[in-house]
């Protein structure tokens, strides 16, 4: 019994479950619902991003890519050539691939775009009154920042899953 693979393995998919699953919530439900909602929606948004949600999945990202580099490592018998040019070496290094693309464009893109909106939202809150047209504009385009940063974090999540759920059989 290899304990530090159990436990790399249950890092990687619990973090991992947890980063793609609110990716995909943000992109199918919450980023709808919250320009559907208008004014109430932007302030929801500044809320959920104030409360730290864009740090907290990032993190989950991070101990995701740590564990599953870590994992990479030891199967691949510390980056043997043989292994990662086989047909399974090959989808799991294209998984590994798109999940770092999505954690390295996330705090690239995602999380200045939600620190922002946070800042602004504070801002606005400490001023007690509703928010000026330019602000309400800079609100606007950091969202559409936030909505295509999610689509593209979310496209890139989904082929790292699909890879990993076929790699033991290609």
């Amino acid at each position: 019994m290899d304990i530090l693979m159990i436990v790399l393995r249950l890092i990687h998919i619990v973090a991992g479950v947890f980063w793609v699953g609110a990716a995909f919530m943000v992109v199918s439900f919450i980023l709808p619902t919250a320009n559907a909602a208008g004014p109430a929606g932007a302030q929801f948004m500044q809320q959920l991003l104030q409360r730290n949600f864009t740090r907290t999945v990032i993190i989950a990202g991070a101990w995701n890519v740590l564990a599953g580099a870590l994992m990479y490592w030891r199967v691949s018998g510390g980056l043997q050539v043989g292994w990662i040019t086989s047909p399974f070496g090959l989808t799991i290094t294209l998984g590994a691939l798109s999940a770092l693309t999505a954690l390295i464009y996330a705090g690239a893109v995602t999380a200045p775009a939600g620190a922002q909106i946070g800042r602004l939202g504070a801002e606005i809150q400490a001023g007690g009154k509703p928010p000026t047209p330019e602000q309400m504009q800079q609100i606007g385009g950091l969202q559409a920042k936030l909505a295509q940063a999610a689509r593209v974090n979310s496209a890139l999540l989904g082929i790292a899953i699909i890879a990993m759920a076929i790699a033991r059989y290609v």
